[in-house]
């Protein structure tokens, strides 16, 4: 008999199921609900996502997140903010963040309160509450928030961005917890866009050791290097 999975939604997650905006993913998010109300599954939601969700960004501007939650997510098990909870998210946020690829003279970040509550939500379920195979799901990327730069440690790519905080026991274990995009296994994977593709290429020059290739490669990736240049992600 398959094991059951143990998942826990990023507030994003929630948003995107109830928006059904941007589309990609939704039918991964939508496949996994499925598999919730038939049994295979159980998805869980921190309950800081109540103060994340605003009813008016889902249209909903009549009622709470309380309500919208009950009505419309009837599958959701919400996870309360316990003490040894919020107390994990303070370790967590006490720590400053450094990209392992950055400038060590670069200005370190720390995590949100968001994102330090959901994580130790994960780490709690995972080490503490008995859940097995907790998975969490997230599209937050560390764009757009944390630091003047506009960036902020990442939830998907955490791991990057834990330089010299190896002998942090809450760290390792946010680590160890599994961080993905809600991918279903029985959907397909969203096309892939113009920058993720150059970035692909990027990679790949880097890595050749021929100087002939390598030469000819740089000069077809600046042919098509994208328009989009203002984005600086070093995930």
């Amino acid at each position: 008999m398959a094991e059951t999975k143990t998942i826990l939604w990023d507030t994003c997650v929630l948003y995107r199921w109830l928006t059904k905006f941007p589309t990609d993913y939704v039918d991964h998010i939508q496949a996994h609900v499925d598999d919730a109300k038939a049994g295979k599954s159980d998805i869980f939601i921190s309950t800081i996502s109540l103060a994340e969700l605003r009813p008016s960004m889902v249209n909903q501007a009549s009622e709470t997140p309380v309500s919208i939650l009950r009505r419309l997510c009837s599958f959701i098990t919400p996870v309360d903010t316990l003490p040894d909870i919020m107390s994990l998210a303070g370790e967590l946020r006490d720590n400053e963040y450094l990209h392992v690829d950055g400038d060590p003279k670069r200005a370190k970040v720390t995590l949100t309160l968001g994102d330090a509550v959901h994580l130790a939500t994960g780490i709690w379920m995972r080490e503490y509450s008995g859940a097995q195979n907790v998975e969490f799901h997230t599209f937050d990327d560390g764009k757009g928030k944390g630091n003047a730069e506009g960036r902020g440690v990442s939830m998907l790519s955490f791991h990057n961005w834990t330089r010299n905080l190896e002998n942090s026991n809450c760290v390792q274990q946010a680590i160890e917890l599994k961080r993905k995009l809600p991918d279903h296994a029985l959907c397909k994977l969203p096309p892939k866009g113009q920058l993720d593709r150059f970035k692909e290429a990027a990679r790949e020059v880097a890595t050749d050791d021929d100087e002939a290739r390598f030469n000819e490669k740089l000069r077809k990736l600046v042919r098509q290097k994208p328009a989009d240049k203002t984005d600086t992600s070093d995930d």
